[in-house]
C-alpha cells in the first residue's frame, strides 16, 4: 500500500502489486498501468526507500513486470541441510554442483562449478564470505565420491578449514614426504607459504601429465569424456592411464598470501604459477576458488583477473 500510495504521489498508476518474501529481502513485482513508461517507476527508488524507512531498496526490470526489492526486518536462516536436500540440488546433472542459497522466491540456486571454472569470491570482513566457501565445499562434499573430488586447502590465516583437515584420508590431496599419518593430518592444509608454493607446483606438475595422458586417449576433450573411457576399459591402466579426480583448490586470504610471498621475493612465481592454471586446467578438472577481501589491480592481476570470468562479492 505504501508503495502504491508514493507512486501515485508521483503521478504514477500501477495496474497490480504482488509480494514475494524471501529469505533476507521481499520482492514486490509491480506491473505498472497502461501508458505508464518502466522509467517513470524505476526512477523513483529513492523515494520508494524514504517512503518504506529502509536503506538499500533496488529497482529492477523482470521479465512481466518491475521488481522493487525491500529488505526484511529480520533475515531467516537458510538451513545448508535444505539445500542439499532439495529436488533442485539433487536433481542437477552439474559435474561439480553447488547449492549457494535461495533465491528471493525461496528456490535453490544451484550452480556448475566445472563450468565455471575458476571463481572469485570478494568481500569484507564479516560480510559472509567464510560462510559462502563453507557453503561450496560441503554441497561438494555431498554430491561427490572421494573417488572423484579432491580438494586443496591453503589458509593464511590457518584456522578457516581446520575443520576439513579429518578428512584427508578421502578428501584431501595431501602434500608429499609426510612421516606419519599425525604429520599427514597436520599438513593437510596449507598455511605456510612454503607449503603453497610446493603444492602450487604439484598442481602444474598434475596438469602436465593430465594433458599427457589425454592426448594419448585420443578423441577426448575433456575429463567427463576421458572418466567416460576409462570407466568403459577402453583405455589401458598399464600405459598409465587412471581414474582423474576433480581437483577444486580452495585459496583463502590470497591477499595475505601474495603480500607474504612478495616479502620473501617469490610473488611472481606465485602469480605465473595461479595464472598457467587458470588458463590452462579448463578441460582438465582442475578448477580454483579465490577468496580475497581486497580485489584491487594491486592484489588480483589484470591476466589472472581475466582467466576468472565468475565472481561472488559480498558487501
Amino acid at each position: 500500500e505504501i508503495i502504491r500510495t508514493t507512486l501515485a504521489d508521483h503521478k504514477v498508476q500501477v495496474a497490480d502489486i504482488k509480494a514475494i518474501p524471501g529469505p533476507t529481502v521481499t520482492l514486490y513485482k509491480v506491473s505498472p498501468d497502461r501508458g505508464v513508461s518502466v522509467s517513470s517507476i524505476m526512477n523513483k527508488q529513492n523515494d520508494l526507500a524514504v517512503a518504506l524507512n529502509v536503506d538499500g531498496g533496488r529497482c529492477e526490470i523482470l521479465k512481466d513486470s518491475i521488481g522493487i526489492e525491500v529488505p526484511n526486518d529480520h533475515r531467516s536462516m537458510v538451513p545448508i541441510k535444505d539445500l542439499v536436500s532439495s529436488e533442485e540440488f539433487r536433481s542437477s546433472n552439474a559435474e561439480l554442483p553447488v547449492a549457494i542459497g535461495r533465491m528471493v522466491d525461496r528456490s535453490v540456486k544451484v550452480f556448475d562449478l566445472a563450468s565455471t571454472p575458476h571463481l572469485l569470491v570478494a568481500g569484507a570482513t564479516r560480510q559472509g564470505k567464510s560462510v559462502g566457501l563453507n557453503v561450496m565445499i560441503s554441497s561438494l562434499l555431498f554430491a561427490k565420491h572421494p573417488s572423484e573430488l579432491q580438494l586443496v586447502f591453503v589458509d593464511p590465516k590457518g584456522n578457516e578449514f581446520d575443520s576439513y583437515k579429518y578428512l584427508y584420508k578421502h578428501y584431501l590431496a595431501v602434500l608429499p614426504g609426510s612421516d606419519g599419518e599425525e604429520e599427514e593430518k597436520e599438513n593437510s592444509i596449507c598455511v605456510r607459504p612454503k607449503q603453497a608454493e610446493t603444492i602450487l607446483r604439484s598442481l602444474c606438475q598434475e596438469m602436465t601429465e593430465r594433458y599427457d595422458l589425454m592426448r594419448s586417449a585420443g578423441s577426448t576433450q575433456n575429463i567427463k569424456t576421458y572418466n567416460e573411457k576409462f570407466k568403459a576399459h577402453k583405455l589401458n591402466p598399464n600405459n598409465g592411464h587412471r581414474l582423474m579426480p576433480y581437483i577444486v583448490a580452495v585459496i583463502d586470504e590470497y591477499a595475505d598470501l601474495i603480500q607474504t610471498a612478495e616479502m620473501l621475493g617469490k610473488r611472481k612465481q606465485f602469480e605465473q604459477m595461479l595464472t598457467f592454471l587458470a588458463q590452462r586446467v579448463r578441460s582438465l578438472g582442475i578448477h580454483l576458488v579465490i577468496a580475497t577481501q581486497r580485489p584491487t589491480a594491486s592484489v588480483v592481476t589484470g591476466t589472472f583477473k581475466a582467466n576468472i570470468p565468475y565472481r561472488i562479492s559480498f558487501k
